[in-house]
């Protein structure tokens, strides 16, 4: 009897150690589940990493290519810009440099920054003191000076400028005063009217009346109403060939001037 138990014993584990195994499982029964185990030839559950491994992207280095442009990271003077999807590289250059995360221009328009004694961060107007390159000052041209340019620097060598030639060859004269400060007027033709056109307080010179080879050409006596003399303007040329007739002006107003007495001949 007891040899009969212990064969039955026997036999029992046996077959309890040829019984498959019991796999781990993770996951709500009825769903999506993950086992390991002795039968799957793992003795426990991988990790998640290693189950979606495969899944994953994968981290590229530097440089990076997007949209066919290399994108060069860590680079000093580069900068990675996203112009609508579209991803490329920005190389500072010229007159500022990139060093993250500060740009630092030195120059501008190609002119290098004067240095200056005095610096003020918050507001550049308040610089007292130093020396200013003049390329980086908004100077005013001659033309800018006739015209009377607004918020312009006015450097002495535009203040004196060249006479201004205008030629007479109709009857009809137009003199514009944002073009001289003083003129000389050809004429190749008697001129009946002769006018001004902007005019401005403060300005003053000399318009010249010169005959061509014909001569004896002539122009209004009181030429305008701009115009003003002693008693009445009463302008009569030189008639000779090549006679040089000179007026001095000085304006007041938009609208009246001062014309000095004729000088006749002054050639």
């Amino acid at each position: 009897m007891v040899n009969r138990l212990r064969i039955l014993i026997a036999l029992a584990l046996v077959l309890w150690w040829a019984a498959p195994a019991q796999a781990q499982c993770s996951g709500q029964p009825n769903a999506n589940q993950v086992c390991a185990g002795p039968s799957s030839g793992g003795s426990g559950l991988p990790s998640w990493r290693t189950l979606i491994g495969a899944d994953l992207p994968t981290i590229p280095a530097s440089p990076i290519a997007v949209n066919s442009t290399t994108i060069t990271g860590g680079v000093s003077g580069r900068i990675p810009y996203n112009n609508a999807g579209t991803y490329g590289e920005f190389v500072m250059g010229g007159d500022c440099t990139f060093t993250a995360p500060s740009i630092t221009c030195t120059k501008t328009g190609g002119a290098a920054f004067a240095v200056s004694a005095t610096t003020d961060a918050t507001n550049a107007t308040n610089i007292g003191s130093g020396t200013l390159n003049s390329a980086r000052i908004d100077q005013a041209t001659a033309a800018n000076f006739m015209a009377a340019t607004t918020n312009k620097i006015l450097p002495a060598d535009k203040v004196f400028t060249a006479e201004v030639p205008v030629s007479a060859g109709a009857a009809t004269l137009n003199l514009d005063f944002n073009t001289f400060i003083n003129v000389a007027v050809t004429l190749g033709i008697n001129v009946t009217t002769l006018t001004f056109s902007n005019v401005k307080a403060g300005q003053a010179g000399v318009i010249r009346f010169v005959q061509d080879g014909t001569g004896s050409r002539t122009i209004p006596a009181t030429i305008n109403s701009t115009l003003k003399c002693a008693g009445a303007c009463n302008y009569v040329l030189s008639t000779t060939a090549g006679a040089v007739d000179a007026i001095g002006y000085t304006c007041v107003s938009a609208t009246y001037c001062i014309g000095g007495a004729l000088l006749k001949d002054v050639k």
